[in-house]
């Protein structure tokens, strides 16, 4: 009997990663998930009681270091790389948001082209921040697709005057693009997938205190919060676009799992049109 192939998660106890991990448990693989440290393997663990068989780990302190993901990927079969800082507030967008953002998604990149040969497919998560263009407003009249790319640049994102949230927005871009073009020009032995999500809700299945909340989990919150009171307005939400998180981890599986897959963008959305552009 053949041995479960075993798929790297990186960022293993972020919101969405959760939901990958046990999409791919579920469909019968193991598991191995980097995190930052022992302590956040130990929490993981704790989220899924049951897959202790399946579900290993590698400690990645720093995932821009220069050969950070070496170890974390030898002997895996597939990668999913959720890893990425988020939109923080800085004075200094580059070194917090633009640089890290791109050098988390080339190291993943550059670590299984040197060190894991057997992988033959890395599935990036992506954004629709990647897609969007912000100068258009909700740009009435155009259906967004995956031939969409963000129009700005980095020296846009780290420009002095450029919000951290613009930035953020920017960085996902140029992150996807530099994965896309490492791909290109280093002929690598795997091919590459991207999903690109807009904002995502859902089940929360990692957080054990409210202070530990993702962002649009914290959105949710804020509805049934004790501090909220009945003649509050209902807060507006992040976004006008969104898509379950559990939806979004199957799109990871079937993203590796179809051969077809292999060399697109996929713009995963609630009552949007799902078509597939070539880049």
């Amino acid at each position: 009997m053949q041995s479960p192939k075993t798929i790297l998660v990186t960022g293993a106890s972020g919101f969405v990663a959760a939901h990958i991990i046990e999409a791919f448990i579920s469909a019968g693989y193991h598991v191995r998930g980097s995190v930052r440290s022992e302590a956040t393997a130990e929490k993981v663990k704790r989220t899924f009681p049951l897959y202790d068989r399946q579900l290993s780990f590698a400690i990645v302190p720093d995932i821009v270091k220069d050969g950070a993901f070496d170890e974390a990927v030898k002997d895996v079969d597939g990668i999913m790389h959720t890893a990425c800082p988020g939109a923080i507030e800085t004075d200094n967008n580059e070194q917090d948001i633009v640089q890290p953002a791109i050098n988390g998604t080339i190291n993943i990149l550059k670590s299984a082209h040197k060190h894991a040969h057997q992988v033959k497919r890395i599935v990036i998560t992506s954004s629709f921040a990647s897609m969007i263009d912000m100068s258009k407003g909700a740009w009435p009249g155009h259906v967004y697709s995956e031939s969409d790319w963000n129009p700005m640049t980095y020296e846009q994102a780290v420009s002095e005057g450029t919000s951290s949230v613009e930035a953020y927005l920017a960085a996902k871009k140029v992150a996807e693009r530099a994965a896309w073009d490492f791909v290109r020009d280093e002929n690598t032995s795997f091919d590459l997938v991207t999903i690109l999500p807009p904002m995502i809700y859902g089940p929360n299945i990692n957080a054990t205190h409210v202070s530990q909340l993702n962002i649009t989990s914290a959105d949710v919150y804020r509805l049934m919060s004790p501090d909220a009171k009945p003649s509050d307005p209902i807060p507006d939400n992040g976004f006008w676009s969104w898509v379950d998180v559990r939806d979004v981890a199957q799109a990871h599986l079937r993203a590796y799992e179809i051969s077809e897959a292999g060399g697109e963008r996929f713009f995963i959305s609630q009552k949007a049109w799902l078509g597939v552009r070539r880049r």
